[in-house]
């Protein structure tokens, strides 16, 4: 993410407004220096997060993005503002987090504001903390990648009488069909990308889903066909290193742990 973050920085220090493209993977909207937006090719747009999850109709999401920030509290189906800044919140963290690793040179376009500008918006501080958050839970729960852009194949026996399951894996199970990638349950589902990634992390570690074959001379991570792994983040110890810029937001990184608890 270094590349990104330096452009996300001098942009925030230039209190920029525009777009920042990531070469047909995606694009980050800035209002005064600020990241409003983002959408990648790799996860659910917020128009998926709203409709395909139910919480919108397709009428009601055109009157939203017609409407912009006026038509906030008057959507068919009494979307609240407080909600579309959950949803709007969990939409940006989704893509940022897929689109860290681009390789490409961003190429900044200043231009008008995005019509979310009015909702919320994340410093660089609080993204970089964010994508590196993420990445430690994806470790925990199973630390390979094999599974996250594979289809997700349900194992056909279990050998355990008893399992535990989220709410969000359960319903990953039942919409699997060993062809669907998570990234395209996601899309269906209206679920976070990042979010199902996790939860099929979690399944193939606790042996309930498949994983394909490593490449010859790659060792696959040991399994815990026991239960889903509770393996507790590393806590590092002395004294905190100083940060390179302004600390991260706690309000919303608050807010952003409440959104996703609500839909899990």
């Amino acid at each position: 993410m270094r590349r990104l973050r330096e452009h996300l920085r001098r942009l925030a220090d230039e209190r920029a407004t525009g777009t920042l493209h990531l070469d047909g993977q995606g694009a980050l909207y800035l209002a005064d220096g600020a990241v409003v937006h983002a959408e990648s090719r790799h996860t659910p747009s917020l128009r998926d997060l709203l409709v395909n999850s139910g919480r919108l109709s397709e009428h009601g999401w055109e009157c939203l993005r017609a409407g912009g920030a006026s038509a906030a509290l008057a959507v068919p189906g009494r979307l609240s503002r407080a909600e579309l800044q959950m949803y709007q919140l969990i939409a940006l963290f989704d893509a940022v987090y897929f689109l860290a690793p681009c390789r490409a040179e961003p190429r900044f376009t200043a231009g008008e504001r995005h019509w979310l500008a009015g909702f919320t918006a994340a410093d660089p501080a609080t993204l970089a903390h964010e994508v590196r958050r993420r990445r430690a839970l994806l470790g925990a729960a199973w630390p390979s990648p094999l599974a996250d852009d594979a289809p997700l194949e349900p194992v056909r026996r279990l050998h355990r009488q008893r399992v535990v399951l989220t709410g969000l894996q359960a319903e990953l199970l039942l919409n699997a069909d060993g062809r669907k990638t998570p990234s395209e349950l996601a899309r269906e589902l209206g679920r976070t990308r990042f979010g199902c990634t996790l939860a099929v992390r979690g399944l193939v570690a606790s042996a309930l889903a498949r994983a394909p074959e490593p490449e010859e001379g790659v060792r696959m991570p040991r399994r815990h066909p026991g239960g889903a792994p509770r393996r507790a983040l590393p806590v590092t110890s002395g004294a905190p290193s100083r940060p390179r810029w302004a600390e991260a937001d706690p309000g919303l990184l608050a807010l952003l742990q409440d959104a996703l608890r609500e839909l899990e």
